[in-house]
């Protein structure tokens, strides 16, 4: 490792390095398919073993496997917003505006989360046909 490597993990981690046990978070989210908010929300909460080293969150690597193994959101059929978005690949606005038409199943959480159905999202995307583009006069 080289003096630049070495200091640039020196001010990532606060001088601590992480047991081997441990990956970075963003390396397990896109090994799992999985946003790397939501990976820091379920540490936070507790759902996966996680340890913060300096400014990185880092995963134990059983927990890894669990991820791999098991989806956490099986009991619960909504997403946050922000997450089915990046999954079908629907502008979250189009997604909001959906929610508020009754398109899509969805739910408002706390102040301003919505929660949404990925699978209406799909379905609802998947029958809409591109229309006309509009024509803009000044």
């Amino acid at each position: 490792m080289s003096k630049i490597q070495e200091r640039r993990q020196k001010h990532t981690t606060g001088g601590n390095l992480p047991p081997d046990d441990y990956r970075p978070l963003s390396k397990i989210a896109t090994q799992v398919s999985v946003d790397p908010s939501t990976l820091a929300r379920w540490a936070r909460g507790g759902h996966i073993r996680a340890q913060k080293f300096g400014k990185l969150w880092y995963v134990h690597v059983d927990d890894v496997q669990h991820l791999a193994d098991e989806d956490l959101h099986t009991t619960d059929p909504l997403r946050p917003l922000r997450e089915v978005a990046a999954i079908t690949g629907i502008p979250r606005r189009t997604l909001r505006r959906w929610a508020g038409e009754g398109r899509i199943e969805a739910e408002k959480r706390g102040i301003s989360q919505w929660y949404i159905s990925v699978e209406d999202a799909r379905r609802v995307s998947e029958t809409l046909t591109p229309g006309p583009k509009p024509k803009y006069t000044r």
